[in-house]
């Protein structure tokens, strides 16, 4: 983020680490390390993907404990926004709904996330939605979503990456 007094001066608000080896990938995201990619990459295949996550001490991460990350379609060809994208595999981490979420008349909670991942080119699409409702009580009539309740939907507009042959 720009400094507002000084527009040459960037302010770091938040941090991103790409780690990999031969067995993994982690990424660190705002202090938070997840194992994002695990071997051997195929059908069916999961693991604790927040293992390294405090979720125990804090109460706002809480929701991210033992989250089974899972493969799923593996080497498929996709398009997102009418980009072609070969051998792509997409990491199902958690898919949970608690109640109906459309009856604003009682609790519900919707945890889901999705990436998927295209060889050579990595990251291409993320889903990720944390939605705690709390019904109408005594100390609110109308009931209300949880401040930490948010989600996001990020796609790949472009790239420049080409491998040569």
């Amino acid at each position: 983020m720009r400094s507002q007094i000084d527009s040459n001066n960037w302010l770091n608000i938040y941090t991103y680490n790409a780690i990999a080896d031969s067995t993994r990938l982690e990424i660190i995201e705002a202090n938070q390390r997840y194992l994002k990619l695990m071997v051997p990459i195929k059908e069916g295949f999961s693991w604790k993907g927040n293992t390294y996550i405090n979720t125990i001490s804090n109460p706002e991460l809480q929701f991210l404990n033992n989250w089974e990350y899972r493969y799923m379609d593996v080497q498929k060809n996709i398009s997102i926004n009418n980009i072609g994208f070969s051998n792509t595999v997409s990491v199902l981490q958690r898919n949970d709904t608690i109640n109906n979420p459309t009856n604003k008349n009682v609790f519900s909670e919707i945890n889901y996330s999705k990436e998927v991942f295209a060889e050579n080119i990595g990251l291409v699409f993320k889903e990720f939605k944390h939605q705690v409702w709390q019904p109408p009580n005594a100390n609110n009539n109308d009931g209300y979503f949880e401040d930490n309740s948010y989600g996001i939907k990020m796609s790949i507009l472009r790239h420049n990456f080409s491998i040569a042959k």
